[in-house]
């Protein structure tokens, strides 16, 4: 019962500091952003550039997580129903944190999701 207990709280912890690290990178890439001028130049935009930019992340994507499975064929093959989320959690978190530390993220979660160790 205690275990558990400790597994509740190390939870709520692990979830309170990502609530709490989002909103201070969320403060430090939003301040002195004009949301007005933003708001407008979204209103501006063409539909179908938008769509077609889209389509083309999304692409982009399916091709480095095919990318992935192709280099991970020979350790163990796997779906890209597993691998296609893994590698955008790791492309989003490249984006996001500074000095690529993203590029940490796919070989951790791949560990976590299948028989691969690193």
């Amino acid at each position: 019962m205690l275990n558990t207990l400790k597994q509740v709280n190390s939870k709520k912890i692990k979830i309170l500091l990502s609530f709490l690290v989002s909103g201070i990178f969320s403060y430090f890439a939003f301040r002195g952003v004009e949301f007005g001028k933003v708001i407008e130049i979204i209103q501006r935009a063409r539909p179908l550039y938008i769509a077609a930019i889209v389509a083309a992340i999304i692409f982009a994507q399916i091709l480095r997580s095919l990318r992935w499975g192709v280099l991970l064929q020979p350790i163990e093959p796997l779906s890209q129903r597993l691998l296609f989320p893994l590698t955008s959690i790791g492309f989003m978190l490249i984006v996001l944190l500074p000095a690529r530390l993203g590029e940490i993220a796919r070989p951790y979660l791949l560990q976590q999701n299948t028989r691969i160790s690193f």
